[in-house]
């Protein structure tokens, strides 16, 4: 027999082994107390269900959230009388998104989205993100635009998550004037660029040629104190030496030493 102060005592038992990484343990423990037709706290479940899809795959990650959210032999009481479960809620499904979208699946995170509407779950600001950014790296940028329309109707504002995804989905297709519309949105909406959105830009004008906005956008970075990844970096010397513009690409890479 469980007492009251158990059910909390074994949530911060599970947040402790996710912490450390021992997805077995934590596991269990949350096996033991489904079987004591208890259901933990969302956000440790959550915690463990990201864990297992980082470490083991999204398929992993998928099946845990099955046994925990929707077993049925678990959610029915010693009378047969179906217990009261709380979740899953919208992050459970973004946590499951964000796995298959990691592994490039996605058709599963359109599934997944179906599944949270089916479950009359309200997608929030984040969820409308993960999967705009699904069809932005699947060149699905009119379905992109469809969820980027869907998200305003909705009432949810864009923020810059959204921003961030959308503008680097027609950088990815080489539509920067798209990209730049966007930004212009963004920055009158009171959004700053972070990191990425400077990244997003610097490479979708290294992708469409264009060196010398490139160059700029990446000194408006620096002296915002951003430092780009080693991706863009690339990107931009080899824009520069493509445009004969050696001495450029060679003072890039010595700020790139320098700063690393």
């Amino acid at each position: 027999r469980i007492c009251n102060s158990a059910p909390f005592v074994f949530d911060l038992l599970v947040k402790a082994c996710i912490e450390s990484k021992r997805i077995e343990q934590a596991t269990e423990i949350v096996r033991m107390l489904r079987s004591k037709k208890i259901c933990p706290n969302i956000s440790t479940c959550n915690s463990l269900i990201e864990l297992v899809s980082k470490s083991r795959g999204s398929f992993a990650g998928y099946d845990l959230y099955k046994e925990i959210f929707c077993s049925s032999e678990k959610n029915v009481n010693e009378n047969g009388k179906r217990l009261k479960v709380s979740g899953p809620n919208s992050n459970t499904f973004n946590v499951l998104m964000v796995g298959f979208l990691r592994d490039g699946l996605v058709e599963k995170v359109e599934e997944i989205w179906r599944e949270m509407a089916a479950m009359n779950c309200v997608p929030n600001a984040f969820s409308y993100s993960v999967l705009m950014a699904a069809y932005c790296e699947n060149g699905r940028m009119k379905d992109a635009e469809r969820v980027w329309d869907e998200m305003g109707v909705e009432g949810l504002q864009h923020d810059i998550v959204a921003y961030n995804t959308i503008i680097g989905g027609f950088c990815e297709i080489g539509e920067v004037g798209r990209a730049e519309e966007k930004f212009r949105v963004m920055s009158l909406g009171g959004f700053e660029s972070t990191c990425v959105t400077f990244e997003h830009l610097i490479n979708g004008y290294c992708k469409i040629g264009d060196a010398d906005t490139a160059i700029l956008l990446y000194k408006d970075m620096c002296r915002k104190g951003f430092r780009p990844d080693g991706t863009t970096v690339d990107a931009m010397i080899k824009a520069l030496c493509d445009s004969s513009k050696v001495s450029d690409a060679l003072e890039i890479m010595t700020m790139a030493i320098k700063n690393p």
